[in-house]
């Protein structure tokens, strides 16, 4: 009887250690759980707001336009602390000894974009360094994105400096004359010259541009109903209505205007063959927002620096059309090297 007992027990035994001895091999085998990832780091305000050389403003609580000055044009710059280029814009660019002769003549206000970060989203900035440009008025008249030299900062403020203080002196004395046509037809031409002069060509930069080239419009309207019939005034509100089209409204007629503009009018023919390249640009960056550009608008802006070598835009567009140049006759030498094979 007992050795039945213990035969048994031993049965039980071996069964339960066999249990055991099976879970412990399933859990050896099985792949050990793996931690959910990490967020990446969001980045987080400074200690201290640390702005470049110079007198500017770093507290914007109360908004942008509570912070432009009313008495002098405002150059307002975007950055942060862990941005390269912003790095470089801000210990290397901007403490140039021209550069800082130049920004003595603006309102300075340096933005923190981790202390602010509405400001970015109010000014549909996508990226930084930032830089935007406004009148004593309050009306954004000027901006860029990413990285300058000291040179290119230079001349990019002095001109859109001596612009707006052009534009504010005429407002001055149209306080006097306010039905002046000769005075209102300078405005709205200095108004039109002062939009259409963009630093590049990137989307970034001519966001807000619509709502500019509407002023230009009104202040050509009030110029027309004061008696200014100047043609050369009247083709370039034609132009400005036809980039405003490409901007926003109706791209396709805008495209159609502008070649019809650089065929009949010699006045603004460059700046609507310049024109017509953006709008082939805009209409592939509708499709593919990464293009950054396309064979058809490449063509386009090689015609216009062969066509108008003196055109009105900046060196940083300048730039942008000679590597676009470049480019193309790489790709016609490839092709000429590859057909020479064959």
């Amino acid at each position: 009887m007992f050795s039945v007992r213990m035969s048994s027990l031993l049965r039980r035994l071996n069964a339960a250690l066999s249990l055991t001895l099976i879970a412990a091999v399933a859990t050896a085998a099985a792949p050990a759980p793996t931690a959910p990832p990490k967020p990446r780091p969001r980045h987080t305000p400074p200690a201290k707001i640390e702005p470049p050389a110079g007198a500017w403003k770093i507290d914007v609580s109360k908004g942008i336009q509570g912070t432009i000055s009313r008495e002098r044009p405002t150059l307002v710059l975007i950055s942060a602390a862990w941005c390269p280029y912003c790095k470089k814009m801000k210990n290397e660019v901007l403490p140039n000894a021209d550069v800082q002769a130049s920004l003595k003549n603006w309102e300075l206000v340096y933005i923190d974009n981790e202390t602010y970060p509405t400001a970015g989203k109010e000014l549909m900035n996508r990226s930084i360094p930032f830089f935007v440009m406004y009148d004593r008025e309050g009306n954004e008249i000027s901006r860029f994105n990413h990285e300058m030299n000291s040179a290119q900062v230079k001349a990019w403020v002095d001109d859109v400096h001596d612009r707006a203080m052009a534009i504010q002196k005429i407002d001055d004395r149209l306080k006097a004359s306010p039905k002046d046509a000769r005075l209102l037809g300078e405005k709205a031409g200095g108004l039109m010259d002062l939009a259409l002069k963009v630093h590049s060509v990137n989307p970034r930069i001519t966001v807000t541009m619509p709502g500019r080239l509407a002023r230009c419009l009104d202040a050509y309207k009030q110029a027309a109903e004061a008696g200014n019939a100047d043609p050369e005034l009247k083709a370039k509100a034609e132009l400005v209505e036809a980039v405003y089209q490409v901007l926003g409204t109706a791209p396709g007629l805008g495209a159609q205007k502008l070649a019809e503009i650089e065929k009949k009018n010699n006045a603004v023919a460059g700046d609507a063959c310049f024109w017509q390249a953006v709008a082939a640009l805009y209409e592939a960056q509708a499709k593919n927002p990464k293009i950054g550009h396309t064979p058809e608008s490449d063509k386009i802006f090689q015609a216009y620096a062969e066509k108008y070598p003196n055109g009105r835009y900046s060196d940083t567009t300048r730039r942008q059309l000679n590597k676009i140049k470049d480019a193309i006759a790489r790709e016609q030498k490839a092709a000429q090297a590859q057909a020479a094979k064959k």
